[in-house]
């Protein structure tokens, strides 16, 4: 990428619960998931084999319905269905694929962030997603001060676009995701670790973070605990870490306009 092209603003939107774990000792800690615990459960499969597609369908449909009828099955013929038609060399080929993913699954971390040109710019499907329902804060940084952070440590990163549909030609299968994600736009880091078993977090030093609060009722609560992590209100400040309160307005319920203004004519009445 030349630096125009890195000239963007990644964002998180998150519940507000982890501030203090996102801030320590005047840092941001960079939270990186396992891809096994991502809610997606096709997180990193190949859909664009069709039996693969229907054996990871039934897989999910069965395990559902295991833990509904609290692991009460009668029997597996459901999740092997798919396999009654296959040559018994194309099964052991789907069968060592879907070792292999299961595999990269519990060794791949990524940190997914929402991609815009501007920090002014502000995405209530993801407040509403990430947001806390539109209760929590919005983490900001520019992909390149980020770029140069992530360059001091050691591990092999992967970063992109994730790209939408399975009729891509992207090799790297954690970046590609279902389309009906699409208005994720998301932006991807990742690394692997093959002994690594929890979540990791990685420190990042002198690094420009804006948050962003947004809450109707503990708008308060949030920017204090946000001024005793280090944080400084505004954005063109000294400080690497600065926040500011969201500029998106509330949506209310429809207003019935034939009430309004029947009270309204009836207090103009009432005062002449």
């Amino acid at each position: 990428m030349d630096n125009a092209k890195e000239d963007f603003w990644l964002h998180r939107y998150s519940n507000a619960n982890f501030l203090e774990k996102m801030f320590s000792n005047g840092a941001l800690n960079l939270k990186f998931t396992k891809a096994i615990n991502f809610e997606d459960p096709l997180e990193g499969w190949d859909l664009r084999n069709p039996k693969i597609k229907k054996g990871m369908d039934e897989t999910i449909a069965f395990y559902n319905r295991g833990i509904d009828d609290s692991c009460t099955i009668e029997n597996l013929s459901g999740i092997l269905s798919f396999f009654t038609d296959t040559r018994l060399d194309v099964l052991k080929n789907i069968v060592l694929k879907l070792k292999n993913y299961n595999e990269n699954r519990n060794s791949t971390f990524i940190s997914s962030w929402f991609k815009t040109d501007t920090i002014e710019e502000e995405n209530r499907a993801m407040w509403r997603l990430y947001g806390n329902n539109e209760e929590g804060v919005r983490i900001s940084v520019k992909w390149s001060d980020l770029k140069q952070a992530l360059l001091k440590f050691n591990e092999n990163f992967e970063v992109g676009l994730v790209d939408y549909g399975m009729n891509t030609k992207q090799q790297n299968l954690f970046f590609t995701k279902d389309i009906s994600y699409k208005h994720e736009n998301e932006f991807r880091i990742l690394f692997y670790n093959k002994k690594a078993i929890e979540d990791q977090f990685i420190k990042l030093d002198n690094l420009k973070v804006h948050t962003t609060v947004r809450s109707m009722y503990n708008k308060d609560c949030y920017t204090n605990r946000l001024k005793k992590l280090g944080l400084e209100k505004g954005f063109d400040t000294n400080n690497k870490l600065t926040y500011d309160e969201s500029h998106l307005f509330y949506e209310s319920k429809q207003v019935d306009w034939s009430v309004v203004l029947d009270i309204i004519n009836r207090e103009i009445l009432r005062n002449k």
